[in-house]
């Protein structure tokens, strides 16, 4: 049985061509959550990206801001016939309830190719004022090529194993893979998956008042030996809670763990995690997929808690609060601590200025009133209209 792996848009693989490319960080904040929380954006048309890759079919996934046009592009394989954007159908029909933006939305799907060494080759054509969102890959590899990237696995994959009533018939739009599933409050749950790999983490949904207590729980290596046995120290768990109420988020990432150590009496890298629903939970959560790393692989997840993105209070890390990006508009890249206190300085010596100015112009109304032509007149001084400050990625 073949594997999805995720590439995402800063891997090192992927070449991208033309001046109008730019890398975002955690653009939308906790609004979208896009894989490993950046993406690369273009607003000029020209702009191309290729990838090489090992496989039998290949999504491009990206950031949809606008219902109302879609940011023209082409893609082909192996320099055949292009297809514009969404010629597959794989984008959801968006009704007028739809929140915009949207994260993960599919752009395109290749057809089912033979297996070897093919070439994607994507072409921005963006009209004024359109931006492309590019976020990340998933290609569809045999087993042996698992490491190309992050190897995701479906919550209907059968390799999970479930127990309890979980609810998998009402799937909400662009989660992983179309599904998810939903576990109801007051129930006693469990879905456990063993995999062979260095890091996981564990995505899901999560709308609803969930007040001030945790939501669910994630164990990686529960050991079924007693509690004194040496086996309980390779045992971690994290406990997932977000405070108050929570609109929609999708692709949120419910827990991680990294720097996985090898088990005694295991095969290298074999580990098993188990979500567990928690009784005190007040709304139900959803788990949509796992994603882990392959024994070996030089990627990391992004790991960072300085940034709005919401990742939740952990056992082991505590996380920001959860916040909301109202204006959707996007953030700049990750947080610089000299530009910051760069930023500081030249605020100050703005408001001194200002200062100065200001009181330069109210001792030039008393001059122009006691010495002017007796017409009590401002000598041209007016008003100044409002600044107004309009973002624009560069």
């Amino acid at each position: 049985m073949g594997k999805k792996v995720l590439v995402d848009d800063t891997d090192e693989r992927i070449q991208y061509n033309g001046i109008g490319w730019k890398p975002l960080f955690s653009p939308f904040g906790d609004t979208t959550n896009e894989y490993n929380q950046t993406l690369h954006y273009s607003r000029n048309p020209g702009s191309t990206m290729t990838y090489t890759f090992n496989g039998t079919r290949i999504t491009v996934l990206g950031t949809f801001v606008s219902p109302l046009t879609l940011p023209a592009s082409t893609y082909s394989i192996d320099e055949g016939t292009p297809s514009f954007i969404n010629s597959t159908g794989d984008m959801p029909h968006f009704g007028s309830t739809t929140k915009w933006p949207l994260a993960h939305v599919p752009f395109y799907t290749s057809p089912i190719l033979p297996h070897g060494q093919h070439t994607l080759h994507v072409s921005v054509d963006v009209a004024v004022n359109q931006t492309y969102f590019f976020d990340y890959l998933i290609i569809e590899v045999d087993d042996d090529a698992a490491n190309m990237g992050a190897v995701a696995v479906d919550d209907r994959d059968p390799a999970v194993v479930y127990t309890g009533l979980w609810d998998h018939s009402t799937p909400w739009l662009l989660e992983y893979d179309t599904t998810s599933s939903r576990a109801n409050v007051g129930q006693n749950l469990t879905a456990s998956y063993s995999f062979i790999g260095s890091a996981i983490a564990v995505y899901g949904t999560i709308q609803g008042d969930y007040g001030p207590l945790p939501i669910m729980s994630c164990t990686l290596d529960p050991s079924r030996e007693p509690a004194s046995s040496d086996a309980q120290v390779f045992t971690r768990t994290d406990v997932f809670s977000v405070s108050g109420s929570v609109t929609q988020h999708k692709h949120h990432r419910l827990c991680l763990f990294e720097d996985l150590q090898d088990i005694p009496g295991k095969n290298r890298g074999e580990h098993e995690i188990v979500l567990s629903s928690l009784p005190e939970a007040l709304s139900p959560w959803r788990f949509d997929n796992f994603v882990y790393l392959p024994v070996g692989s030089t990627l990391r997840f992004n790991s960072s808690a300085s940034n709005p993105v919401v990742t939740g209070n952990s056992m082991e890390v505590t996380f920001g609060p959860l916040t909301t990006n109202s204006t959707h508009q996007p953030q700049s890249e990750k947080t610089n601590t000299p530009s910051i206190i760069a930023g500081v300085v030249v605020g100050i010596a703005i408001i001194a200025l200002l200062g100065t100015i200001v009181l330069w112009c109210r001792w030039k109304k008393r001059r122009v009133l006691t010495h002017g032509k007796g017409n009590g007149k401002l000598n041209g001084l007016g008003h100044y209209a409002p600044y107004v400050i309009h973002y624009v990625p560069q």
